[in-house]
């Protein structure tokens, strides 16, 4: 499988484990993400991240490696997935990702994680976004 190579190398890279519950993750619309999960795929649990990719994230790649060294067959595996942000004006938004038995979707998640993310830096001409609708909430 051919490495993703981003258009430039401007940007940061986040990475993202499990451990990350709560984060939040706040960069450039050139950043990259990076999350590296431990997945129960033999057990028939897979990360979900349709929350991810609905905010504005796409993923340009995703691959999952063995954990053991002697490559056990339905054994965990880690799972590295590469999003970048497809909007031009970055992202800014809640995202909660599940390892989930895709054929289960009511049952409760084997893992879970939420994250914030504001990819919508660096600020543009002008005030902040946040000054601004602060200062237009003042005028009204």
């Amino acid at each position: 499988m051919k490495t993703y190579e981003p258009e430039h190398w401007r940007g940061d890279v986040w990475l993202v484990t499990e451990r990350d519950h709560g984060l939040v993750l706040e960069g450039s619309r050139t950043d990259l993400v990076v999350l590296k999960f431990l997945e129960h795929s033999g057990s028939g649990y897979v990360w979900q991240f349709g929350d991810l990719v609905d905010a504005g994230m796409g993923i340009v790649e995703d691959g999952r490696v063995s954990v053991a060294s002697d490559q056990h067959i339905g054994g965990a595996v880690f799972r590295t997935v590469v999003a970048e942000t497809q909007a031009a004006e970055g992202i800014h938004s809640h995202v909660n990702l599940r390892e989930v038995r895709p054929w289960l979707p009511t049952g409760s998640p084997l893992n879970s994680l939420e994250l914030d993310i504001d990819l919508s830096g660096p600020v543009r001409d002008g005030p902040h976004p946040i000054q601004r609708e602060a200062d237009l909430l003042e005028v009204a």
